[in-house]
C-alpha cells in the first residue's frame, strides 16, 4: 500500500487513515511492510539518538554507510515481498466469488491499464464479482456496508476520474 510511509507519519487526512486502519485490519502483507517502516525509522532515530548533538559534523562515513545500508536492505526486503506475494491479477482474481459489503458498479476510464485500475482496487480492498457488461462496467465489492463509510469510498473514487470513470453503488 502506497500510504503507509504517511500513516507512519500521522500525515494521512482522516478519511485516508480509516482506509489504511481498515486495510491493514485484513492485509497481512501491508501490516508485514508497516512492521518494516517502523523498523527503519527506528533505526534511523536510534542510530542519530546515539550521536548526540551536533550529528552532522560526528557521524563517520562508516556509520553513515551502515545506516544507509540497513535502510536499504529493508526496502529491499519490502519490495521483494511485495513483488513475490501478490499476484498481477489478484484485484480480478476474485471473480464471482461471494463477498460481504457493499456492491458497486464502477466504469474504468478506457485510458487506464489494468495494473493501475487493479492497484487502486487493491488499496480499496474492492474485488471485483461481474463484469464487464455490455456497457464496460464491473461490479466490484467494498468489504463495509456502513453507510458513512461507503460515502466516504465513493468519494474517494470519484476523485479520481483519472481512474475510474463513474460509480453507483448497486441496489
Amino acid at each position: 500500500m502506497q500510504l503507509l510511509p504517511w500513516y507512519l507519519s500521522g500525515t494521512l487526512n482522516i478519511v485516508e487513515t480509516r482506509q489504511v486502519t481498515a486495510h491493514l485490519a485484513h492485509c497481512e502483507l501491508c501490516r508485514g511492510e508497516l512492521e518494516s517502516l517502523t523498523l527503519m525509522r527506528r533505526v534511523v532515530r536510534q542510530s542519530f539518538a546515539e550521536s548526540g548533538p551536533g550529528v552532522a559534523g560526528k557521524m563517520t562515513r562508516t556509520r553513515v554507510g551502515i545506516i544507509l545500508a540497513c535502510v536499504f536492505a529493508l526496502q529491499l526486503a519490502v519490495i521483494v515481498r511485495l513483488w513475490t506475494a501478490r499476484p498481477v491479477a489478484a484485484a480480478t482474481a476474485a471473480v464471482g466469488a461471494p463477498r460481504k459489503g457493499t456492491q458497486l458498479r464502477l466504469i474504468p476510464n478506457p485510458n487506464i491499464s489494468a495494473r493501475l485500475l487493479e492497484d487502486f482496487l487493491h488499496r480499496l480492498e474492492a474485488r471485483m464479482v461481474d463484469g464487464p457488461d455490455g456497457d464496460g462496467s464491473y461490479v466490484v465489492v467494498i468489504p463495509t456496508a456502513d453507510p458513512g463509510l461507503v460515502a466516504e469510498t465513493v468519494a474517494v473514487i470519484q476523485s479520481r476520474p483519472e481512474v475510474i470513470a463513474r460509480v453507483a453503488t448497486e441496489k
